[in-house]
């Protein structure tokens, strides 16, 4: 394990993700992931994900301050769009998660003021309010805008534009649809 740690140091690579519950690190797929505000954390074992899902604020906390990596943001936090990491042009670890980033600009605003871009809101409205249709899930999402103390994720990054115009407006079509957040596994 110190010799990982050493070698990930020294070569510039990112420390790996671990689980959010043991504190372990993740080889391979893992056994199991489970969706949170946004982000993807991966369990080592089968064990973990009824522990996380039923209170990840808690694991999370502890992670926190063990200053582990545990889970990968799906979004770029400078701009709510979505990004995967092949598409990446920078990451940084902040806070538990790794963050994903479109431009080198956007990875340099990151960095100068993290907490400004990683306000996690307790509620969520998974619909998107400018087409008007339910999301399955944050995969489905294609970005996210933030208002007041609620996420409203959007199918695509073509309504988010609309989105950040009007998004008083639009926060109220879809009021009854914001709902606290909650831990999700992941299928298939």
């Amino acid at each position: 394990m110190l010799i990982a740690t050493l070698a990930t140091l020294v070569i510039g690579q990112s420390a790996a993700i671990s689980c959010p519950v043991m504190g372990s690190a993740i080889h391979g797929k893992g056994s199991g992931s489970i969706d949170f505000n946004g982000a993807r954390y991966t369990m080592c074992c089968g064990g973990c994900d009824a522990g996380f899902k039923a209170t990840p604020d808690k694991f999370l906390k502890q992670s926190a301050e063990k200053k582990l990596t545990v889970g990968v943001f799906m979004y770029d936090p400078t701009t709510g769009v979505k990004l995967e990491a092949k598409n990446a042009k920078g990451t940084s670890d902040f806070g538990g998660l790794r963050y994903y980033f479109a431009t080198a600009d956007a990875k340099k605003a990151f960095d100068a003021e993290p907490k400004k871009y990683t306000v996690q809101p307790k509620k969520e409205a998974l619909w998107c309010a400018v087409m008007n249709h339910a999301l399955a899930s944050y995969k489905e999402a294609g970005a996210y805008v933030d208002h007041g103390d609620t996420r409203y994720y959007i199918c695509c990054a073509g309504c988010l534009g609309k989105m950040k115009e009007k998004t008083a407006e639009y926060a109220a079509k879809i009021a009854d649809k914001v709902v606290d957040s909650k831990a999700v596994a992941v299928k298939g």
